[in-house]
């Protein structure tokens, strides 16, 4: 094997350049959804609205994963929390799908301490999409609070980086760092859950629904399409290497966790009115 073959866009990519990719995908899931095209026409206008080019230019480049994440919401009506507050994909989740949205700013307070500002069982959904990546203390308290807020039966959207996806195979191999957003800042509105603290696996998304009392988890994983498709490797499994876990699951009852292992240096059950650690 050549020396440079980590560094070849021939065996890094798979021929197809990254505008056509994410037309591809997009294409995919208008086709996997009645609604999704008028999705996203709503998504590409709520996109224009954004008073900063930047700000535009990030989000255009992100319009797989908004349609994704509406795709894969439940129709309603009902109350559904988004925490993190999207109104790009929410604007859709209002007007096809008939949720009455309550979001839940960025940083209005702290998601890993303070409980969420709503009555038990009070919400029938909730939205909780590239916001645990930037957890450092106790991610499970937040999904928690989100059993806490559910109706029987009501359900939780997860969206977060895929920490083994293809893009940060590669990225480690060309001795790049794997994270999508390693990234610290001086700038003291963007210092605080401003850099990924903690990139999931797959597996570690299902783990966290599950201790917090959820089922019928659903999960799979797929490209921003930022960059062309990455090649397969040989004799790795293919599975779950899209850059974005999207997992859904429905409250089945009380949490049984406070905390596990691996992910957390202990393992304790879930015991009803017990403080925080």
């Amino acid at each position: 094997m050549p020396d440079n073959w980590l560094t070849s866009a021939a065996h890094r990519h798979g021929g197809e350049d990254a505008a056509s990719y994410r037309k591809r995908l997009i294409r995919e899931i208008e086709d996997e959804g009645a609604d999704c095209a008028a999705a996203h026409r709503l998504i590409k206008r709520e996109i224009k609205k954004l008073g900063d080019l930047a700000d535009r230019r990030h989000a255009s480049h992100h319009v797989v994963r908004y349609l994704t994440t509406y795709a894969i919401a439940p129709k309603g009506p009902g109350v559904l929390v988004d925490i993190g507050a999207s109104e790009i994909y929410g604007a859709p989740l209002k007007a096809l799908k008939g949720w009455d949205v309550r979001s839940i700013p960025v940083l209005s307070f702290d998601y890993e301490v303070d409980r969420l500002p709503f009555a038990d069982e009070s919400a029938d959904g909730v939205m909780i999409c590239e916001v645990i990546e930037h957890f450092a203390v106790d991610p499970l308290f937040c999904f928690i609070e989100i059993n806490r807020i559910l109706k029987p039966n009501g359900f939780v959207v997860v969206t977060t980086p895929n920490a083994a996806s293809w893009y940060s195979i590669y990225r480690a191999f060309d001795q790049k760092h794997p994270s999508r957003w390693p990234v610290y800042s001086l700038d003291e509105s963007k210092r605080r859950n401003h850099i990924h603290a903690r990139e999931y696996l797959v597996s570690e998304v299902e783990q966290l629904l599950d201790g917090a009392g959820f089922g019928s988890i659903k999960t799979f994983t797929r490209d921003y399409a930022l960059h062309p498709p990455y090649k397969r490797i040989r004799g790795i499994s293919a599975a779950h290497r899209g850059e974005t876990i999207f997992s859904r699951g429905c409250k089945i009852g009380r949490p049984k966790k406070r905390a596990f292992q691996p992910l957390y240096l202990e393992d304790l059950d879930f015991k009803r009115g017990k403080k925080r650690l």
